[in-house]
Parts: structure tokens; sequence; C-alpha cells
């Protein structure tokens, strides 16, 4: 178990990433620092130059384009569109972030990515944004620190371990590496899975039929509903 107690916030950031997840078309930062899960928006705003702010203007163009370059020159007073960070919410884990993937659901509440956090003691928690509650909600946990993964009595515990997260480019499964030399595999459900046979095991039951096609169930429930005395 991870356990321990803040005694001041945590102030430097460890993790950020960039995804759509106030909705489908937001652009949203998501930064960790240590146990505190920060979510931000941008937002475009115009700001009117000052003397101070054009020298800065043109510090930063001429560091980019060289000292001869003039071209877009601001003057004293002009409006220029400007973007900053806007807190929308965070949150205080319970653990140490150690990695943040971004996840394509097929529906999720907000039409937006979710949101994958992989922590210290060998957990994944998998959240997406509610437009509802204006919060995030969390859609499944998985722990994978157990007796059984723990190996030789002078191995370290998984959280004395470095854990690293790796996530398919497609969404299709995030691969979880924690401990001495253990690897779990997250699986995401993507359009087009078959669903029917997810709980088959060749060991208990018996011999897996097949999958029929959507012309032959068609076929199948007009069949059904034919014999149907009532």
């Amino acid at each position: 178990m991870q356990s321990f107690t803040e005694l001041t916030p945590p102030t430097a950031v460890t993790h950020s990433l960039s995804l759509p997840f106030l909705s489908a078309s937001a652009n949203n930062l998501i930064v960790a620092k240590t146990s505190l899960l920060q979510i931000f928006s941008l937002k475009s705003v115009l700001h009117e130059t000052t003397a101070t702010s054009e020298f800065s203007v043109q510090a930063r163009r001429a560091s980019f384009h060289g000292p001869s370059s003039s071209t877009g020159a601001l003057r004293h007073g002009e409006r220029a569109p400007t973007t900053k960070l806007v807190l929308i919410a965070q949150y205080e884990l319970s653990g140490v972030v150690t990695s943040l993937a971004r996840v394509k659901l097929q529906d999720s509440r907000s039409g937006g990515e979710a949101l994958l956090v992989s922590l210290r003691n060998a957990k994944i928690s998998l959240v997406e944004w509610d437009p509802e509650r204006y919060s995030i909600s969390t859609i499944s946990i998985h722990l994978y620190e157990r007796e059984d993964t723990q190996g030789s009595p002078w191995e370290p515990a998984a959280e004395d371990n470095i854990s690293y997260l790796s996530i398919d480019p497609r969404s299709r499964c995030a691969a979880l590496k924690f401990g001495a030399r253990h690897l779990a595999i997250l699986p995401f459900h993507q359009p087009g899975d078959d669903l029917v046979m997810d709980d088959y095991d060749s060991e208990i039951d018996d011999e897996k039929p097949e999958t029929l096609k959507p012309t032959e169930k068609k076929e199948e429930e007009t069949k059904e509903a034919a014999t149907t005395p009532y």
C-alpha cells in the first residue's frame, strides 16, 4: 500500500498532456503535479499592447525571425490576440502519477477523449469528463499490486519500481510495465469488435459456436419470428 501525507501542495509539473477532453472540439491541457491533477482550457483573448508588451512581442519575433525582421510590427494601443490558460478543475489523487495517456472511446459523455492515468502503486484509472456534473467521472479502475505479483522476498515492492505506460495509437489497448518483471495489458473495445464470446473459456465451456454474419443473423431472426405462435 502507498500511504503518505503532503505537508504542502505540489508545485512542480511532472507530466502534461494535450487532448480534447471537455468536448470533441475543445483544446485542453492536463497537468500532473506529483499527486495533483489539473485540467486547463485554452482561451483566446484580445490584449491591448503597451510599451512594455510591444517590446516583449518584438523581442520574441526577433528571436525567431532575426533582428532585421520588422514584418507584422505592433503599435502602441493595438489589440493583439493572445492565448491564456484557464484552470477548469483540479483533483487530489491518492498516489503519485507516473504517466498520462489519451484514449479514444466509442461514446464518451462529453464527446471528447478519455484520460488514462497510471499511479506508482501499479494502478490505472480511466476517467472522462461529465458535462452534467461538470467534473471528471471514473470509468474503470485497475489495480495490479497483488501478493501473487510479488516474487522473491528480496524484490522491491511495486511502488519502488519505475512503471511505464504505453498505449496503442489506435486506442486498442494499453500496456503497463510494473514491478520487477510484470506486464499488464488493458484492452479497449472499438467499433466492430465481437463482444458476444468475450467470456468464452475453452477449458470450461463446450465447443465455441461460429459467429454469424449480419445477413445470417437477420435470416435467423426472421425464422424465429415466423415460428413464434404469438
